[in-house]
């Protein structure tokens, strides 16, 4: 009765909040179902009531003081830059350009061809401040406009009640003209991850960056602003009512009177503060077009950056010098129970196993915090084992539910994540102890098990039934639905509210703030144990050259303590709630209801971050730390609601303090910015080089696996302009561990894992970095190729490719400086984020697939167990003599083996389909943590598949030692049905088609730009094919591709393969002798450096490539290389080729002839820049080589550790 009760209050109140209280708007519009259609009723939405004379008192203490443009005055933003006036204009002239935007009536064109039709008076088109930017681009150069939001000139008395100035609007931009769409847009606070829709409609809400294709060639870019105190985004009109007004007279002077949504885009402009208020925002949108769609990021980025000022683009930032570096990162390892001991245990496995880490990035564990009301720094925690540690993280399955999700955040390890959020530390000793949640995402489930054993059982159930219904209700429920609505209200009204807090204190770190800026007692332990001698000790040890520590960019998750007298002394903190914009509601709702929304937080102001941050930094330079990751950053923009002065002034604020504190102690390229992907904060990296790409890699979440690969490389299409990408740690030995190997290879990021002590794949791992630490890395950000930025790689069969680079020092005649290219080939098939339910999950089409398969798998074993009994049964009545005894003996190993065998496969399979994944994993001999199972069908399958033909393989060879031939015939007669069991289960596993070819590197036109002289000696004069050697990687296979050919792939479930490409070059000998015909005089050479074939970017080892043909067969007189030929060569005619390249490894290059000579230097000892010692060896020393005279394949052993000069001559 009392739910009825409840139930039927909050009815009434949600008919009451459709007259006059503010709501944001939803999936089926903002006017109550009860009251829409209803004559006679005027609605008001807040947003639409013009503001009261006097604006409410201040309220104290604010986080800063707004600027007169974040209080809603006249001036723009704090660009001086803006335009002071908004006037309607045509682009600037632009002669010789075929790329032109411009509005003509209420049409956005494109080269004459509309891309926005229907734009409505409120959207003012103007050029940029100033006119393009003579530096940008070569040939074509993209163009384009900004849109701004100009209310103040709104007729009040057609608008009805709409108040011009506003801090928040929403307007219908037109119908998008265009149906190949890539859209980034957050999914959770603090990330974004790209989608495909087909039309406009589809725009997910909080979009922060479209590119589109055009019909008629070519695209465009539409990239919302942050303009003082505003920011903007997309998002698809269909199913949604905006706050504005339905009048007649406003549609049509207002919307233009759209009657078909089907390919509407609107515009979201707020400042996320009430209290800020403003009727026009003069830059709100860029739009640009141009017919390179990477040239055209990269141009608009670059003009956007320049016209607000407020950030920079990533090629006038310096490099960050971890990108040549492996390294190593504490999270995944330990969560938050990290310390020393675990620190050196991982260190030293790595340098163990011949991989040493160079970086440390030592994660979230070491700062002292505490609850709200803690005064100092925790107490000195119990030494954790490694094990422990490891158990105890392990405890839940890191993944999507609701907001966040496992490394730097289960759950986003942000403050939410579904039922209450995201884990934490709590110790896990026997019977009395609390578990532990580090890395964890939070379900209703897993509140369930993180109970206190001193709970009263009546507590315990009511708490458990709590979660349960949560789940059931809540977790993956839409954001406007019943049971959201009414969890919402128990989660602030009721005890509900004190027992999720009780929650978060007892098992998260998302309620604790920083009580002290020096470490905890676990890493300062005094004179002698400081967290300095630490520092200095790893890295005399280990040979660190980078040690990198965590933090958040509001000090810890919960903000700073109120109570630590140091902290109080440098921040000034108060207690403050953040109030997250509607569409950041409506995209995750556990927001409403995790710690910082419940609790609030310990809050700065906005003057005193930077004394925040330079307390904490100058600590850690002054104990030898090299830099920092801050984390936590996407959240703070909540922090400028409730008149803080809106999210973009307070992110700005405080990043420029950050900036401001790294740059000091460190230096920029020295951040890497993380859980930052809100447009608030990418925005305004004016200094700081790096910054994470995409949500955590979650080692236990199976359906986040494949989805990473593509979030990264289609994130880093926008973002790798701001900054170098950071694509994520990763864990060496897991299902995953190649496919996430191979993307970091061309990924153009940093590389460096989060294994567990000891739990290294040092194979896979060699492939990716050098015995002394160092990585060849490519030399730009991984980007989806051209073909790729439309298709959803998660449906249909098509294989995901990314291309990168390798820009070594290569003049291939005509002054071409080409270099190598990369690209790499995925499955990425079969799941994905599932925005609707917000967490990553396995598509439908995938599970039926799958029970299909393992359907007929069944049947398939079946089979073979009776035909494999019948055998075994005929051979052992035939056996006689002295044989019998023996023949028996074997009979029964076989017939127990393949018992067993059938009898596992079939448990197996039958656990499977029933869900009961940690059943079919025990049997199958494997170790692994719950995940959805009939997802993980196929690998528990080919384990138990495996397994049986191991055992087998095993009862053959015990049958033929006991001298019974025909029964191991038998057997083998049996391995064929298995066999054909094995297939039926592969074919379960998705396959992925596609073609790598030259174009997904150089473009369409590679083999113009080659024959106009980039291969050199005689091919601008049409001398042949323009060519390009490629290298499979996987497949081990050396491929020579002219124009129009290319690599076919196809992929299995997570499988890959890396191509590595570098244009043919034509070299020219010639041999003297009166006798000798001319042909015979002159020959031709094919000749193109690849790199090392042991490593999985194999081009990115060569540092320098150059060739020369003979003096005497030089075509036209064209100018020889740096490796020209010395004046012995001009009458031996003979063509040369020098590479330096790093090493060891086996160097491959393609080469038409057999060399008649190999020579190799080795330059320097070890391959870092920062490190390496030049080697004074004299001269070179002849080198062993082969050479398939069928493949073209050259390869040389380099085998020390450095750089290598190896020279070719034929």
């Amino acid at each position: 009765m009392a739910w009825r009760h409840l139930l039927a209050i909050l009815a009434l109140r949600t008919v009451v909040q459709g007259f006059v209280v503010p709501q944001a708007p939803n999936r089926r519009g903002a006017v109550s179902p009860l009251l829409r259609g209803r004559p006679g009723l005027v609605l008001r939405r807040v947003s639409q009531i013009p503001p009261p004379t006097t604006r409410p008192p201040k309220p104290p203490p604010r986080i800063g003081s707004p600027s007169p443009s974040e209080r809603g005055g006249p001036e723009e933003a704090t660009n001086s830059a803006a335009p002071s006036t908004i006037s309607e204009a045509t682009v600037w002239p632009r002669p010789g350009r075929e790329w032109d935007v411009a509005k003509v009536g209420d049409s956005l064109l494109v080269n004459g061809d509309p891309l926005l039709s229907g734009l409505p008076p409120t959207v003012k088109v103007t050029a940029l401040p100033g006119g393009p930017s003579s530096a940008i681009g070569k040939g074509v150069t993209p163009t384009g406009v900004m849109l701004g939001v100009d209310f103040s000139d709104l007729d009040l008395e057609a608008a009805g009640s709409i108040a011009v100035e506003r801090h928040q609007h929403d307007v219908v931009l037109g119908h998008l003209k265009s149906n190949r769409i890539l859209a980034s847009a957050r999914i959770k606070r603090w990330w974004m991850a790209p989608c495909w829709p087909v039309q406009a409609a589809e725009v997910p809400i909080e979009t922060q960056f479209l590119l589109c294709g055009l019909a008629g060639g070519g695209y465009a870019l539409f990239l919302p602003l942050v303009s003082g105190s505003f920011r903007s985004t997309l998002y698809g009109t269909a199913g949604r009512n905006l706050s504005l007004p339905r009048t007649r007279a406003e549609a049509a002077r207002v919307m233009g009177g759209f009657r078909s949504k089907a390919d509407l885009l609107s515009l979201r402009v707020e400042s996320g503060d009430c209290q800020v208020r403003q009727a026009r925002v003069g830059m709100a949108l860029y739009v640009a077009s141009g017919p390179d769609p990477y040239e055209l990021v990269r141009a608009a980025f670059k003009e956007a950056g320049r016209a607000l000022g407020t950030f920079a683009v990533r090629e006038d930032k310096p490099v960050p010098p971890m990108l040549r570096k492996f390294g190593w990162c504490t999270w995944d390892a330990f969560y938050s129970n990290v310390e020393p001991t675990g620190v050196l245990q991982g260190l030293k496995a790595l340098q163990d196993g011949g991989v040493p880490a160079r970086f440390l990035i030592l994660d979230d564990g070491w700062q002292s915090v505490g609850p709200p009301g803690a005064i100092d720094g925790p107490p000195a925690a119990d030494e954790t084992t490694t094990a422990a540690a490891e158990t105890a993280s392990g405890a839940g399955s890191s993944g999507g539910g609701g907001g966040g999700g496992g490394s730097s955040a289960a759950a986003g390890k942000a403050a939410s994540s579904s039922v209450v959020g995201v884990g934490e530390e709590v110790k896990a000793e026997e019977a009395e102890e609390v578990v532990n949640l580090s890395g964890t995402t939070l379900t209703g489930d897993t509140a369930v098990v993180a109970k206190l054993s001193s709970e009263p059982p009546v507590v315990a159930l009511v708490k458990e039934t709590v979660a349960k219904l949560y789940s059931k209700y809540v977790e993956q429920a839409p954001p406007d639905s019943l049971g959201v609505t009414v969890w919402r209200f128990l989660s602030r009204r009721t005890w509900v509210r004190l027992a999720l807090l009780d929650f978060f204190t007892s098992f998260t770190d998302f309620s604790k703030r920083l009580t002290s800026f020096r470490a905890n007692q676990k890493f300062e332990r005094g004179e002698g144990a400081s967290f300095k001698d630490f520092v200095s000790s790893i890295k005399e040890d280990y040979g660190l050259s980078l040690v990198y520590c965590w933090h958040a960019l509001p000090g810890y998750w919960g903000g700073v303590s109120l109570d630590s007298e140091e902290v109080a002394e440098a921040c000034e903190p108060f207690h403050h709630k953040p109030e997250p914009t509607p569409f950041v509601s409506e995209m995750e709702p556990s927001i409403l209801w995790d710690p910082s929304s419940l609790g609030g937080v310990g809050a700065v102001k906005t003057d005193k971050a930077y004394d925040m941050y330079r307390n904490m930094h100058s600590y850690l330079h002054e104990s030898g730390v090299d830099g920092v990751k801050v984390d936590a950053q996407s959240g703070l923009g909540a922090m400028g609601g409730g008149g803080m002065g809106g999210g973009p002034a307070v992110v700005r604020k405080f990043t420029e303090s950050l900036e401001r504190s790294v740059s000091e102690s460190f230096g920029p390229e020295h951040c890497i910015n993380c859980m930052c992907h809100s447009t608030e904060n990418l925005f305004s990296y004016k200094k700081t080089a790096m910054a994470r790409v995409s949500d955590d890699f979650y080692p236990k979440d199976p359906a986040s696996q494949t989805w990473h690969v593509a979030a990264v490389a289609c994130n880093t299409l926008f973002m790798g302009e701001i900054a170098h990408p950071d694509w994520d740690m990763f864990h060496s030995r897991h299902p995953a561990a190649g496919m996430h190997a191979a993307a970091r290879a061309v990924g153009g990021c940093a590389v460096y894992t989060s294994d567990a002590p000891g739990r290294h794949d040092l194979d896979l791992l060699r492939r990716l970095t050098f015995p002394d630490g160092t990585v060849p890395v490519a030399s730009g950000p991984g980007r989806p190729t051209e073909d790729a930025l439309f298709v959803d790689p998660t449906r249909g069969n098509r294989a995901f490719k990314v291309f990168n680079k390798n820009s070594f020092e290569g003049v291939l005649g005509g002054g071409e400086k080409w270099g190598g290219g990369v690209v790499a080939a995925f499955n990425l098939q079969g799941s994905a984020w599932d925005r609707r339910r917000r967490l990553y999950a396995f598509l439908e089409d995938t599970l039926e697939g799958l029970e299909h398969a393992l359907e007929d798998a069944k049947l398939k074993i079946e089979e073979l167990e009776g035909s494999l009994e019948e055998r075994a049964e005929e051979v052992a009545s035939k056996a006689k003599g002295a044989v019998k005894d023996a023949a028996g003996k074997a009979a029964e190993v076989v017939k127990t083996a393949l018992d067993k065998a059938a009898d596992d496969a079939l448990s197996t399979l039958e656990a499977v389909t029933h869900g009961q994944l940690e059943e079919s994993l025990e049997i199958a001999g494997s170790r692994a943590s719950p995940s959805p199972a009939r997802a993980s069908a196929a690998d528990a399958a080919d384990a138990a598949l495996a397994g049986a033909v191991g055992r087998e393989a095993g009862a053959m060879a015990a049958a033929e030692a006991l001298g019974a031939a025909p029964l191991a015939q038998a057997g083998q007669a049996g391995q064929a049905g298995q066999a054909g069991a094995t297939e039926v289960v592969k074919a379960a596993k998705r396959c992925a088609r596609g073609v790598v070819t030259p174009a997904d590197v150089w473009g369409k036109d590679w083999a113009a730009k080659l024959r106009h002289g980039g291969q050199g000696q005689g091919q601008g004069q049409g001398g042949g094919a323009a060519k390009v050697a490629a290298w499979c990687g996987e497949a081990g296979e050396l491929r020579v591709l002219a124009e129009g050919e290319g690599v076919r792939v196809e992929l299995g479930r997570r499988e890959f393969e890396i191509v590595s490409m570098t244009p043919v070059q034509r070299l020219k000998t010639s041999k003297s002798g009166g006798a000798l015909k001319a042909e015979q005089r002159e020959q031709e050479v094919e000749w193109a450096p690849l790199g090392l074939k042991t490593m999985m970017n194999a081009g990115g080892a060569i540092l320098s490539a150059t060739a020369s043909s003979s003096a005497a067969a030089s075509n036209h007189g064209e100018p020889s290389s740096s490796a020209a030929a010395g004046p012995g060569d001009k009458a031996s005619g003979k063509a040369r080729a020098e590479v330096v390249s790093m090493g060891p490894g086996t160097f491959l290059a393609y080469a038409s002839a057999s060399p008649a000579a190999v020579r190799v230097e080795v330059l320097t000892s070890g391959n870092d820049p920062d490190s390496m010692v030049p080697v004074k060896t004299g001269k070179a020393r002849e080198a062993a080589f082969e050479h398939d005279a069928r493949t073209g394949a050259l390869t040389v052993g380099l085998g020390a550790v450095g750089h290598h000069r190896i020279t070719i001559e034929w």
